[in-house]
């Protein structure tokens, strides 16, 4: 009987979790058409949900990714398409918002809100097509007594071009031997983005083959932003302490719209510098006796008066 009446009071007592709700934005995709270097913009685009229970929805812009394009998507503008970061670029009228009840029949749609944003290009705008993302954080209300379970999120994405050609194109200039230790070897790669517009480097591979071209092991170039006409210098090591001798190196990058492919020869010669851990410099111990000194003599004066 204990039992029966403890469990009746824990479901009468336990808030209701409602059936979960979709939280998404209309339209998904904004296009805003072509926008001049230091143009301001003003767009707008609602927030929709599958509940009329109140939510709070904060906003955030966050860097456009190369994945919103595809087959089905706008996939014409890839090779004019500029990676630069155009977060800070947007800024909201207003921000959270909270979702209101609405009346549209035939729809799953019980909430909705419209949004404005600003959208401000700066002067030194790369040209090409940009995007960005508007995340949505939807929260139920703190003093809300009926949680809600937020099953899924739909950001938008917005969608201009900057005029002027985007030229994505980028160049491997050499790949160079750091050095080892014990179990690993470290690469250098030297990447220079020759187009106008920034570009991501998705992945990369240098290709380790002794001098019978036998394949040996291979190194995995991380994942990066290069600029326009940016040089940078891509670390990259692998688990094997290369032996002694000459090596080939067929280093192969991945950019979003291209590839970029070199051949170098290395040579490891003993003793090797190790690139990671150098080992730490030894500490002056002539330091510390001076210290010394000088402490005793301070102390010295210190009795003295």
């Amino acid at each position: 009987m204990k039992y029966h009446l403890a469990l009746f009071l824990a479901l009468f007592f336990i808030p209701n979790i409602y059936s979960q709700v979709t939280v998404g934005v209309s339209p998904p995709v904004l296009d805003l058409g072509e926008i001049d270097r230091g143009e301001t913009k003003i767009a707008k685009f609602n927030v929709i949900t599958s509940t009329q229970d109140t939510l709070i929805v904060r906003l955030e812009a966050t860097r456009g990714k190369v994945d919103f394009f595809s087959p089905n998507n706008y996939l014409e503008y890839l090779s004019n398409y500029s990676e630069e970061d155009t977060k800070t670029w947007i800024s909201f009228v207003s921000n959270p918002i909270d979702l209101e009840p609405v009346n549209l029949p035939g729809t799953n749609i019980k909430s909705s809100k419209e949004v404005t944003f600003i959208l401000k290009v700066p002067e030194n705008a790369e040209p090409g097509y940009h995007t960005a993302y508007i995340m949505l954080d939807p929260k139920t209300p703190k003093q809300s007594t009926k949680p809600i379970a937020i099953r899924t999120v739909f950001p938008l994405t917005v969608l201009f071009k900057v005029p002027g050609e985007a030229i994505r194109d980028g160049k491997i200039y050499e790949t160079n031997f750091l050095g080892k230790d014990k179990d690993t070897s470290y690469f250098n790669t030297i990447f220079q983005n020759t187009g106008t517009v920034t570009i991501l480097i998705t992945s990369g591979e240098i290709r380790i083959y002794n001098n019978t071209e036998d394949y040996i092991a291979s190194a995995y170039i991380p994942s990066t932003y290069v600029n326009p006409g940016e040089t940078k210098n891509i670390r990259s090591l692998t688990s094997l302490a290369l032996p002694e001798g000459s090596y080939k190196l067929q280093t192969i990058v991945y950019y979003s719209s291209g590839i970029a492919e070199k051949n170098s020869t290395i040579f490891v010669t003993k003793p090797s510098v190790s690139y990671e851990i150098k080992e730490k410099e030894k500490f002056p111990w002539w330091l510390i006796i001076i210290i010394i000194l000088v402490m005793l003599l301070a102390y010295y004066w210190y009795k003295r008066d």
